[in-house]
């Protein structure tokens, strides 16, 4: 198998590996895919939970208990909101 690596990607690698935590690119592609993997089941067991606490906060903004100053979709780190009196 061969694999294209961006050049930003292959700068962290490098990064990592002379940080002393890893010996081999393989090394630390292998501690992503164990970090991925992790992410990925904590959000299948949590789905449930993290589904509901969205659909709150979803109803709290419908109903005005808490005001967005911006849109959200496309404004990712800078919508603004707060809690309404």
């Amino acid at each position: 198998m061969t694999i294209t690596i961006r050049p930003e990607h292959a700068r962290l690698i490098a990064q990592a590996i002379e940080a002393g935590g890893y010996q081999s690119p393989d090394d630390v592609i292998a501690r992503a895919l164990e970090v991925l993997r992790s992410e990925e089941a904590w959000l299948a067991e949590n789905k449930n939970e993290i589904d509901e606490k969205n659909r709150t906060c979803l109803r709290a903004v419908r109903s005005g208990r808490i005001l967005l100053s911006r849109g959200i979709s496309g404004r990712r780190g800078k919508t603004k909101s707060r809690m309404a009196p």
